[in-house]
């Protein structure tokens, strides 16, 4: 009796979950994804995310509600540490585009005598400020075969061309890049403004500009880490420094490479064995309408351009979810299957170990409503659960590789029922077990004394 009332108890205490389909009844227009993406080869610099939809709405580089984080890789130890937050500016490429256009102005202006004279808001520098008058000798300007002040670097000169000046800033450039095109006069009139004012220098130092064919000498590129174009970086003899991200005016450069050439002793080399940049975390949360659609994750910048040979999106998914969060106890009570089908893709990686690859995935959204008992979700904030699909595909050589995520919403909604038997129920079993033990025992023991004296007589 003990055994079979403790079985029946075990029955009433297990929930029992049942699933059921309907079609989906939420009016809502949008949804979130919520996501933290971490891009293993690609900088937060030219880090862009992108959504496309149904609709034929496309919203290039989003920058509400997500962040980004520098993620720096030490080649010894194998792994990445964070950084800083990259904090997007939707005006940065327009106060480029303007002060590239002020400073062509200006020096349209200053190199035309007839024409007016810039006004006073221009911004200029004041390079023997910068640089101090001495008496000492006269330095010979270096230029190239073409006559460029910004020296033209190939494979075999550029490594012993860094060692013999102090301190050095090079532009990796591409010919067809349409903002290396814009910066080409720039940098060469800043490089000759610099050389023109070498004789004044006070620190016996050996300053220059640099520049370097990223098309003709591809792979003295590579080794250097070119990922963008322009990318301009500043080196101490042979060793890298930094790289700058500042503005891309005559002014600006000039102020900048005199700045560290005054303050030459501080200027700290990078440190070695460890790759500044190279990865980009990418978190946040995306609205979309609720339809067919895509986000993705791509090599793209306002102020850059990037090579799609170059351009590798190989990365580590940490989180990526729909809609809202179910609450930790309900989630715990779901069945495994349904609970790892919350996040299918979480923690998993996506690496790819030639060009012209990208990994892509597409998703299957399933909106999910509960009854737990007297708690149950709302018909217009479900949870959402899904169902992937991801493998790399093979681009063309002119298109750029992006990590994109593929997503369509079921119209169908799945009922997930958790329901355990009644109390009374219990109860009525319960009775039952007491009454139909002792009957079935009695009618046993009432058996046994039976045939006991039926053998009784014979005896």
């Amino acid at each position: 009796m003990l055994s079979l009332f403790w079985l029946e108890y075990g029955k009433f205490a297990t929930v029992e979950t049942r699933t059921g389909l309907m079609l989906d009844k939420n009016k809502n227009n949008n949804i979130k994804i919520r996501f933290d993406v971490t891009m293993l080869d690609l900088p937060c610099t030219i880090t862009s995310v992108d959504t496309v939809d149904y609709f034929g709405n496309e919203h290039v580089n989003v920058t509400k509600d997500i962040e980004k984080i520098s993620l720096h890789y030490i080649t010894e130890q194998d792994r990445y540490y964070e950084g800083t937050t990259s904090i997007d500016d939707d005006t940065s490429a327009l106060k480029q585009l303007v002060m590239e256009q002020r400073d062509a102005i200006y020096h349209a202006v200053r190199d035309n005598p007839d024409t007016t004279k810039p006004d006073e808001q221009w911004e200029t520098v004041d390079v023997n400020k910068l640089l101090g008058r001495t008496g000492t000798e006269k330095r010979e300007v270096e230029t190239d075969k073409q006559g460029h002040h910004a020296y033209e670097l190939d494979p075999r000169l550029f490594g012993r061309w860094l060692k013999q000046h102090d301190l050095s800033l090079v532009n990796f450039y591409a010919p067809w890049c349409s903002h290396c095109q814009r910066l080409h006069p720039v940098w060469e009139k800043a490089a000759t403004e610099v050389d023109t004012h070498l004789n004044e220098w006070k620190h016996d130092i050996k300053v220059k500009f640099a520049s370097v064919n990223c098309v003709t000498y591809k792979e003295l590129c590579q080794s250097a880490k070119i990922a963008y174009y322009p990318a301009i970086k500043l080196y101490k003899h042979a060793d890298e420094v930094e790289e700058y991200n500042g503005f891309r005016t005559e002014a600006a450069l000039i102020s900048y490479f005199l700045e560290k050439a005054t303050k030459f002793d501080q200027v700290t080399k990078k440190i070695r064995g460890v790759e500044l940049s190279k990865g980009c975390r990418v978190k946040g949360t995306l609205t979309v309408p609720r339809a067919p659609g895509n986000f993705h994750i791509e090599a793209s910048s306002a102020l850059h351009n990037t090579d799609p040979r170059t351009a590798n999106v190989s990365h580590i998914i940490d989180t990526f979810e729909f809609g809202i969060a179910l609450a930790k106890p309900y989630e715990e009570r779901l069945p495994d299957t349904q609970r790892y089908n919350l996040r299918p893709l979480e923690d998993q990686m996506f690496v790819v170990e030639e060009s012209h690859q990208a990994p892509q995935h597409f998703v299957n959204v399933v909106p999910t409503s509960y009854n737990f008992g007297s708690v149950r979700s709302s018909e217009n904030s479900p949870f959402y659960q899904m169902t992937t699909q991801s493998r790399t595909v093979i681009l063309d050589e002119n298109e750029t590789p992006k990590a994109k995520f593929s997503f369509h919403i079921s119209p169908v909604s799945l009922v997930i029922t958790h329901t355990r038997e009644a109390w009374y129920q219990f109860v009525t079993s319960a009775c039952a077990i007491v009454g139909g033990t002792y009957t079935v025992i009695k009618i046993f023991s009432d058996s046994i004394t039976g045939i006991k004296t039926t053998l009784g007589k014979f005896d």
